[in-house]
């Protein structure tokens, strides 16, 4: 029988190419891999957009805390630091500072084209906070883009239910429900009308001030006055 303690459904985190194959190689300290894969885990838990964790969450994280293994926060934020900006990291990750009136952060974030251009836009960046299931888990009350997809759109198949994984770690659940209500309210019910909405929100800003302030001007209104 199976044991009363087996998960429910199985939750996957999608990790660069780069970590299994250079990285893998060159990295000799175990500690070393275990922070990295942290962090990459902890990137693709936000909902932030462009996806991003802080130095001040990094070191606040009670699995990097034992891995680290600091005597005070001041070298546990410079290790940390250190170890992000090793050589042989910087094709994996960048760092980049956010000034603002009461503090600076140093956030992290995947090293991407799209990345280093978003993260210069310190006025645009999505300052949300974020949750962190300390065990890597996730919250049983977390909301559910499958049943949103059967509720709303109709049967699930294999290939859907993919492109609804990635949906759901690429955007902030508030996007998804919003993309949804929009395809309902215009009675286009696909997914694809969804995911063009995404993505015009993503590249151009979703009117909401928190990302950014073009969504009027462009894309997505156009897009919807083609159909």
């Amino acid at each position: 029988m199976p044991s009363a303690n087996t998960p429910k459904e199985i939750r996957y985190t999608p990790t660069p190419n780069l970590v299994f194959g250079k990285l893998l190689n060159e990295i000799d300290d175990i500690n070393e891999l275990k922070f990295i894969l942290r962090i990459v885990w902890m990137i693709n838990q936000v909902k932030r957009v462009p996806k991003y964790v802080t130095l001040e969450e990094i070191t606040a994280d009670k699995i990097v805390h034992p891995i680290i293994k600091a005597k005070s926060n001041t070298e546990m934020n410079s290790t940390c630091l250190s170890m992000i900006k090793k050589p042989q990291f910087s094709n994996l990750l960048i760092c980049h500072d956010i000034y603002t009136s009461k503090s600076t952060n140093t956030v992290i974030a995947f090293n991407t084209d799209r990345n280093q251009t978003m993260l210069i836009k310190t006025d645009q960046l999505d300052k949300s906070d974020a949750v962190f299931q300390p065990n890597g888990d996730v919250s049983e009350e977390s909301p559910n883009i499958f049943k949103l997809y059967e509720d709303n759109i109709g049967t699930l198949n294999p290939i859907i239910a993919d492109e609804l994984k990635i949906a759901e770690t690429t955007y902030p659940y508030a996007w998804i429900t919003s993309a949804f209500k929009e395809s309902v309210l215009r009675n286009k019910r696909s997914w694809n009308y969804i995911k063009t909405i995404l993505e015009n929100w993503r590249r151009e800003g979703k009117n909401d001030g928190r990302v950014g302030k073009n969504s009027k001007k462009s894309g997505y209104n156009e897009y919807f006055s083609r159909r």
